[in-house]
């Protein structure tokens, strides 16, 4: 039942991304086109007045920020100033429930809790990634991801972990 409720929760993450990600791309489209309809009116002169033009422009700017806004493809953003290819490295934790087929990279054990490395290339312009390869993924086993990330896994003696945790009372009590 457990499951259930996870994959549920799951497939509703992956359903609001791609909503947002479609609302977002509509977003920024209508700014465009209104922005691309003000300009050619006025470099034609067909443009009748001056404030409908600011209205229709001001709300095609409001329309592209909120399609970048909530547009998750943009989430993930460099410097202002980066161009070109940039690697990228993304982490996640590997649960009991997925099944992954790929030994742990460090160890050669089977991985059914730990961490999943993903290393790909994206295409960078005014720090929004536009496009990224296909790229690796290496997993790493608990023991070997916690080793890897500095963590420390010794198990802690709870009988000593009691006593100093008494002995700090008593010291903050005198």
């Amino acid at each position: 039942m457990a499951d259930d409720g996870g994959s549920l929760v799951s497939l509703a993450d992956e359903v609001s991304a791609l909503l947002n990600g479609v609302a977002g791309w509509l977003l920024v489209w209508l700014g465009l086109t209104g922005v691309a309809v003000v300009a050619a009116r006025a470099a034609g002169g067909t443009l009748f007045s001056l404030p409908p033009a600011l209205v229709v422009l001001a709300l095609s700017v409001v329309a592209v920020v909120a399609g970048v806004a909530v547009n998750p493809r943009f989430e993930r953003s460099y410097a202002r100033s980066r161009f070109g290819r940039v690697p990228a490295v993304e982490r996640r934790t590997v649960r009991p429930s997925e099944a992954v087929d790929e030994p742990c990279v460090v160890c050669g054990e089977t991985v059914d809790r730990g961490l999943c490395r993903r290393y790909r290339e994206e295409f960078v312009v005014a720090g929004l990634a536009l496009t990224a390869t296909d790229g690796e993924e290496n997993y790493y086993c608990l023991d070997c991801a916690a080793t890897e990330l500095g963590i420390d896994t010794d198990p802690v003696d709870e009988s000593t972990a009691d006593r100093e945790t008494d002995g700090e009372r008593l010291a903050e009590s005198e």
